[in-house]
């Protein structure tokens, strides 16, 4: 169905990825320890919360964006199961 080097195997190839790797850690693993209770903010300050959330918000931007360029500009994906034939080097892989 997706011949590989193909654009669309790509962008799925990157999108399982992602709900396997950054979902489970991020996702799957803070459930298992905790059950998604919120507790009191650390120092009690009223905006930790909302600190923490925009913090979280960059993060996932970020990482988005890298694997869209896995997939969109080297046809590949950033787990080992569909490598890219060259490094991505663009956006914040630049730095």
């Amino acid at each position: 169905m997706f011949e590989k080097g193909t654009r669309a195997r790509a962008v799925l190839g990157s999108f399982v990825f992602f709900l396997v790797a950054p979902g489970v850690v991020a996702g799957v693993v803070p459930f298992a320890l905790v059950g998604w209770t919120f507790q009191a903010t650390l120092l009690g300050l009223p905006g930790e919360r909302v600190v923490g959330m925009v913090a979280v918000g960059v993060g996932l931007a970020c990482l988005v964006d890298c694997f869209a360029r896995f997939a969109l500009e080297e046809r590949g994906t950033p787990g080992p199961v569909e490598q890219t034939e060259v490094p991505v080097v663009s956006g914040l892989y630049r730095w």
